[in-house]
């Protein structure tokens, strides 16, 4: 009865699409660029009643909006039908789950992170395939839509694989797909698009996804007309060409230029553009008034074709989730944490952001506290001990604020880390820190070797099958966390160490298998958003892209996208799944988001700060052994590199490069010789 029920309702509502809403503006037959009817349109929806598709349709446009309220508004009806059925399952019936996949799309479009609504994980019920069946196809489409627009996972790690197992089940032998197959034996356009779009992400993991959507596409292209577009129900229809081009730009197949899609009197984009109203909106039917429905499907499509120049598709909110995520995890550290000594990662954190962070004023009470703690302690800041990582620790943070470490008053806190004994002491976390310090604006200490001697230390560190620990009692195995650290510190030494290269290879491949079948990390048996965070910083340090490699992608979800599922929408990451946030958590968490962000606009990577201070270019060029001073043992010692008979170390590289163009070789120790005759006759 449900089943029947379900049909009769999604019949009645696809017959809405033929009703034509009141509007005195007609189509206009003169052409109309794309940018044009997206602007135009996005004032129409904006000025009419905004429900799922509507939000979506603004805020995938790229529409400047100066009033967001109907996002709060459509959040706040979301959280009381939640409360009302006191349930994460919105229609109150979990054999009806197709609101709950439309909200998690809206909601995600919005940055949202849908795994704790005010405490309700409406994404979990989606695991419910019997449920989502009773629906039909169409319902089955939307779970798999909304489950990938933000990357969700459920507790069953096989709900993905089992929707799209459902979904080829239903094709017909024409390649199509339809509503129902009792009144569309041949199947229908609009239903083949969205199975297209809902499959387009797994065309390379899974071949049969392949072949389904090749003659999918195939049966789009014989179905449309001569003039570009469809016909639907014996219409030509605005709609059904709005869903083809949704289905093509998930494809990455331009609908304007596509010579499949591209018929004797038009091509499929033009034809679109053809139900276009003036003044904003689109019909039904050529010729026709503005119609709501056909208006936002309009819209979808419109944006569709902007976000495939992008290399996004149109239900892909990822991005817009962690640029979310990554505000309100400010403000939450902003709201509770002080910003004193001993806050140094939330420093790092926030000012990595940017120069807009840095220049309000933010961390001048941190960097104070820091300085009147540096004039009680001198270069040393921990006086009980006589460890360095709190120096370390420091130097990462004032380096972040574009503050010279080695002179802070006066007081050098860098040159202490010239100690390696007492590093050592404190053990290969100590080493790791202070050649992340070190790296950040490429600081040097009296001792020029010392880079070199702490990556020594730290490879010598690794245990038997090639990770590292805080403890080999604890974690015999090697600890993900540490492992992590250790690979984001021997990054910048990856192109010129072999063993460092091949160090971090099976480093990551020790990370690779520790990814659960969520995506996430674990720690002592939970999943941890901590583990997680310092993995995906390590593979943007090594410039990887920690939201498309492969290597940490399981079942379609990245490593990046499993971290955001410990994001609270109100501020904040949690240490688990669905518990409260908490700073450390957070801390961790906003500077992984951070070095996404930094990559995404080409800026340097985290631990990579010479972009506000650069002690290398303090460089004594020809100094090659960094005593210092430049004389005939500069040249040969550049000479013996050249025979491969003595090692330079990597100040001593940047010191011997006189020409300044990234390669040592003999007219450099020429060029050192030179400015020994030249300072002597002068």
């Amino acid at each position: 009865m449900k089943k029947t029920i379900a049909v009769i309702l999604a019949v009645l509502l696809m017959a809405q699409t033929a009703v034509l809403f009141a509007s005195a503006q007609e189509t206009e037959n003169t052409e109309i660029s794309l940018d044009t009817a997206i602007s135009e349109t996005a004032e129409y929806l904006l000025e009419n009643p905004k429900n799922d598709w509507e939000v979506i349709a603004l805020l995938k446009s790229g529409a400047v909006i100066d009033d967001l309220s109907f996002t709060d508004e459509y959040y706040s009806g979301i959280v009381t039908k939640l409360q009302e059925t006191k349930s994460p399952v919105l229609s109150g019936d979990e054999d009806l789950l197709t609101d709950n996949s439309k909200a998690i799309l809206v909601l995600s479009s919005m940055g949202i992170n849908c795994r704790n609504i005010e405490g309700y994980d409406i994404v979990e019920p989606l695991k419910r395939i019997e449920g989502i069946k009773v629906q039909g196809i169409n319902s089955g489409i939307y779970a798999l839509l909304a489950l990938d627009s933000g990357k969700y996972t459920t507790s069953d790690s096989e709900t993905r694989d089992k929707l799209i197992d459902y979904i080829l089940s239903e094709q017909i032998e024409n390649g199509s797909w339809a509503f129902s197959k009792i009144w569309s034996p041949n199947g229908d356009v609009d239903m083949t698009a969205m199975a297209v779009q809902a499959l387009a992400p797994y065309l390379v993991s899974r071949q049969d996804v392949k072949t389904a959507v090749e003659k999918a596409v195939s049966y789009m292209s014989e179905q449309q007309q001569e003039n570009g577009g469809y016909v639907s129900f014996g219409t030509e229809s605005c709609e059904t060409a709005a869903q083809v081009i949704i289905a093509l730009t998930s494809l990455g197949i331009n609908p304007e230029t596509s010579e499949e899609f591209t018929k004797s009197q038009g091509n499929l984009l033009d034809n679109l553009l053809g139900f276009y109203v003036k003044g904003g909106g689109f019909s039904h039917t050529k010729g026709g008034s503005v119609n709501q429905m056909a208006t936002v499907q309009a819209m979808l499509a419109m944006d569709s074709c902007k976000l495939m120049e992008k290399g996004l598709s149109l239900y892909y909110s990822v991005p817009e989730m962690v640029n979310y995520a990554s505000e309100k995890s400010k403000e939450y550290l902003l709201q509770n944490i002080s910003l004193k000594y001993n806050d140094e990662w939330a420093v790092f954190a926030l000012a990595r952001l940017g120069e807009d962070v840095v220049s309000t004023g933010t961390f001048d009470g941190y960097v104070a506290d820091v300085k009147a703690k540096i004039a009680q302690t001198g270069p040393v800041l921990n006086t009980d001990s006589g460890f360095l990582t709190d120096n370390a620790r420091v130097i990462i943070a004032l380096t972040s604020l574009g503050i010279d470490c080695t002179d802070i008053d006066g007081i050098n806190i860098v040159e202490p880390l010239s100690n390696l004994d007492i590093i050592k002491e404190q053990g290969v976390n100590s080493a790791i820190y202070a050649l992340l310090a070190l790296n950040t604006a490429k600081y040097s200490t009296s001792d020029k070797q010392l880079n070199e001697k702490l990556v020594e230390y730290i490879l010598s560190e690794r245990l038997e099958n090639g990770t590292w620990a805080y403890s080999v009692v604890w974690s015999p195995n090697g600890d993900i966390d540490l492992t992590a650290m250790a690979v984001q510190a021997l990054a910048p030494y990856m192109d010129t160490n072999q063993e460092v290269k091949a160090a971090v290879e099976t480093a990551m491949n020790f990370l690779k298998d520790e990814q659960t079948e969520f995506g996430y990390y674990a720690a002592f048996g939970n999943a941890s958003s901590s583990s997680t965070a310092q993995v995906v910083c390590a593979l943007q340090e090594l410039g990887r892209d920690s939201l498309s490699d492969s290597d940490f992608t399981v079942s379609n979800v990245s490593v990046l996208d499993s971290l955001l599922a410990f994001a609270s929408n109100n501020g904040g990451f949690s240490s688990k799944l669905a518990s409260n946030p908490d700073a450390f958590s957070t801390t961790q968490a906003m500077y992984a988001l951070t070095s996404v962000i930094r990559s995404q606009k080409g800026m340097t990577s985290l631990y990579d700060m010479t972009d506000v201070l650069d002690k290398s270019a303090e460089i004594l060029y020809g100094d090659a052994d960094g005593n210092g001073r430049v004389n005939i043992l500069d040249a040969t010692l550049v000479q013996k590199y050249l025979a491969e008979i003595e090692v330079l170390s990597e100040n001593g590289k940047a010191a011997a490069d006189m020409d300044r163009n990234g390669v040592i070789n003999i007219l450099d120790a020429t060029a050192i010789q030179k400015a020994i005759v030249n300072e002597f006759a002068a």
